[in-house]
């Protein structure tokens, strides 16, 4: 037996009694709290972020790093089925393998005394890495969701919270103080105010529509239909259509928590264990009222549902049965232990590959930026599902190349003018490669073409069509099957590059006339008439592009991102009519003032508009610096 091991173990299994001591572990554990609800006494309750994500990712960061993908494991269950001390297991474990573990202490849980099992130990949700893989590209970070069906009893972190609220100073710890955000729906819906309804309905959308893995955690094997399935089913129905194009549903791994030693050995093997209880279950679908009610609601949308892991795969995309020991087995638990953090490993890697392949992987950055418009999101509306496509238009990155360009261009129009024609769409844009913007517009905003029998149309897009299938709108999986569209880029693309080299040749004759008309011949290279020739044709394309879409105008689409002028560059210079230029369109469209400002009658998009003055535009000089203006101290 491994002392350092058996140590470990203990500690976490005999977690202390007093009070006093367990108030100062929860108090240290204070700074790891993710998200949670808070009673307002004069109004709705408050969704408070406390910024633990992004403390997280920067307190991990190496000097060095690269893009890292933060990949988020949930865990769930019942308060007082043990998803604390298994996430400190876990945590514990690892961290004792690291090379000087002992000079960066990982935080883990505060796991809760058996004198004090009938109230949550743990409130709200807190987040925690991995040890193993926190300083990695993928890092993995556990989430510890407040347990279920614990009433209206204040966890005992939170009142410990409320008793030193105020207090940011504990030993050194970073906070990154997040946003409180009223939950708007409890208003009008009392169930609302109550912390119960909170953990039943606002946590699991946010967990469910982010997380790559979701752990249940249960006690009492003995009811694992009853028990595990029903929690596993009822805790994803209630979120798998509260969002819609989302890249991937999350994997499902059932702990099977205080298993009896004496239980046949193959069953501490993870493929044995999940093959042998889904086909004790597996005629569940056709016998039980409750999956017969899941199972026929699949079947009338085109699913077959033949036994239970077929449902299990509507709502999860793999499921694994995972045995750990009663207490006393110390050995026995770490090599469960290893097991279930290869298995997390494994579904997240998949996670990761399904997401790739769907071109929606996520950075810090941006997966931090899909937590805030979640968080804004799920405590605003209630019944409206999160749209992870809206939220890739608001966000996108700074473009990189002139693909990029277009592609930004592309997927604005097709928000503003919903238009469902692609032919009418790309048949407009001018460039000599675009075929991979094109490719990446058909993925990630083209919407499937489907309609169901009762006129309902499929939102989602192909990159995130295949984690659920058809689904309206309003988040309803109206019907199983794959993408449809009646247009497709392959078949598309060689008539578009014949069609693009037209219109540039055209484009290129245009320029050879009027300049044959008003200048000799000459092989003279590009003077400046020429490129003031160059200039007027190409703001004449653009505005018959814009004007091109009946009942809109060069108004309706503006972008922080890409310059709708030129396609070429990053936007800086904001005009009074609303779209913001790049300097070289700036320069070309205006003339010099002073020497390092130009001014513009007109918007080149729509020219035919003159400003009612002349709007000057200060350039930085080309020789200058950069300046960074830091700003020092912190205020709460």
């Amino acid at each position: 037996m491994d002392k350092d091991i058996y140590e470990r173990l203990q500690r976490i299994l005999d977690p202390p009694e007093s009070v006093s001591e367990l108030s100062l572990l929860h108090q240290e554990d204070e700074s790891t709290t993710w998200f949670g609800i808070e009673k307002d006494p004069n109004g709705p309750p408050i969704f408070q972020d406390h910024g633990r994500f992004a403390a997280l990712m920067a307190d991990t960061k190496q000097p060095n790093a690269g893009v890292r993908y933060p990949q988020l494991v949930s865990f769930v269950g019942e308060t007082g089925a043990g998803k604390s001390t298994l996430i400190k297991m876990l945590v514990s474990l690892k961290e004792h393998k690291l090379p000087n573990h002992a000079d960066m202490p990982f935080e883990s849980p505060v796991v809760g005394s058996m004198k004090h099992d009938k109230s949550p130990t743990s409130g709200d949700v807190h987040l925690y890495a991995d040890p193993e893989t926190a300083f990695t590209r993928l890092p993995m970070l556990y989430a510890d969701c407040e347990g279920l069906r614990g009433g209206e009893i204040e966890p005992a972190a939170n009142k410990l919270r409320q008793k030193n609220r105020g207090n940011h100073n504990q030993g050194g710890k970073r906070f990154f103080g997040g946003q409180p955000r009223e939950l708007v729906y409890a208003k009008s819906n009392s169930e609302a105010r109550n912390r119960e309804w909170a953990v039943k309905r606002v946590y699991p959308r946010l967990l469910y529509t982010f997380s790559d893995v979701i752990v249940f955690v249960l006690r009492n094997t003995r009811t694992f239909e009853s028990s595990a399935l029903t929690l596993l089913l009822d805790w994803a129905s209630t979120s798998l259509e509260s969002s819609i194009n989302q890249p991937t549903i999350p994997h499902a791994i059932i702990v099977l928590n205080a298993t009896n030693p004496g239980v046949d050995q193959d069953e501490w093997d993870i493929p044995t264990a999940t093959e042998r209880l889904m086909q004790h279950v597996a005629n569940a679908v056709y016998e039980n009222p409750f999956f017969v009610k899941y199972a026929d609601h699949w079947r009338k949308k085109g699913r077959r549902i033949k036994d239970m892991l077929d449902l299990v795969r509507c709502y999860y995309a793999d499921i694994s049965v995972v045995r750990i020991p009663e207490k006393g087995r110390y050995m026995l638990t770490n090599a469960q232990i290893d097991k279930l953090h290869h298995k997390i490993v494994l579904h997240c890697d998949a996670s990761f590959s399904a997401k790739d392949d769907a071109h929606m992987l996520s950075n810090v950055e941006e997966l931090d930026a899909y937590l805030q418009a979640g968080f804004d999101h799920f405590t605003t509306k209630e019944d409206q599902p999160f749209n992870f496509v809206d939220v890739a238009l608001r966000n996108n990155p700074i473009p990189r190349d002139f693909g990029d360009h277009i592609l930004a261009m592309a997927a604005k129009i097709r928000e503003v003018t919903h238009v469902c024609k692609a032919m009418d769409l790309f048949d407009k844009f001018y460039a000599n490669s675009c075929v991979a913007a094109l490719e990446h517009f058909c993925d990630k905003y083209w919407p499937c073409s489907f309609v169901s029998r009762k006129g309902k149309a499929c939102v989602n897009v192909r990159s995130s069509h295949f984690a659920k299938g058809h689904q309206a709108m309003g988040g309803k999986i109206i019907a199983s099957g794959p993408y449809k569209s009646e247009f497709s880029c392959f078949a598309f693309s060689d008539q578009w590059k014949i069609y693009l080299k037209r219109r540039l040749k055209h484009i290129e004759a245009v320029f050879h006339e009027r300049r044959n008309a008003s200048m000799p011949k000459k092989d003279d290279p590009l003077t400046v008439y020429d490129r003031n020739l160059a200039y007027s044709l190409h703001m004449e394309c653009m505005g018959s592009f814009f004007s091109s879409y009946e009942g809109y105008n060069a108004s309706k689409f503006t972008s922080l991102t890409t310059c709708y002028c030129c396609l070429m560059e990053v936007p800086e210079h904001p005009l009074p009519c609303g779209h913001v230029l790049c300097t070289g369109c700036v320069k070309a469209y205006g003339y010099q003032h002073e020497a390092n400002s130009i001014l513009m009658d007109f918007c080149p998009l729509h020219s035919e508009q003159s400003f009612s003055r002349s709007w000057i535009i200060h350039c930085k000089p080309e020789y200058a610096g950069v300046r960074i203006l830091a700003l020092d101290g912190f205020v709460t």
